[in-house]
């Protein structure tokens, strides 16, 4: 499903993967403090179940991988956005604009 060329569906399920990694890795983060409940009571050994770890693992990459698929992320190199503004663009700073100063007086 990830070579559709549609992006609409391809927001949809990476909005999907994300949310359901979210899912997973609250399933995940609940799992373990239950395990940590019973290991404090002394019902289980020390180490956590292979089965938590894989959970959060999956979880984290879905996780990232519907974050990254939906996020608009900006290019590293700006050159084409710099090309087109010019040198006034960068030195006007309107914050330094002062309009109640002494020379207002002298008029």
């Amino acid at each position: 499903f990830f070579s559709n060329p549609n992006p609409f569906y391809t927001m949809q399920w990476a909005k999907v993967l994300y949310l359901l990694g979210l899912a997973l890795m609250v399933h995940a983060i609940i799992s373990a403090a239950q395990h940590r409940q019973e290991v404090e009571s002394g019902e289980e050994r020390d180490t956590i179940p292979a089965d938590i770890i894989f959970e959060g693992v999956v979880a984290f990459v879905l996780a990232c991988h519907g974050y990254i698929t939906v996020s608009k992320f900006e290019p590293i190199q700006k050159k084409r956005l710099l090309e087109k503004k010019t040198f006034e663009h960068f030195t006007y700073r309107p914050n330094f604009m002062v309009f109640n100063h002494r020379g207002k007086r002298g008029q």
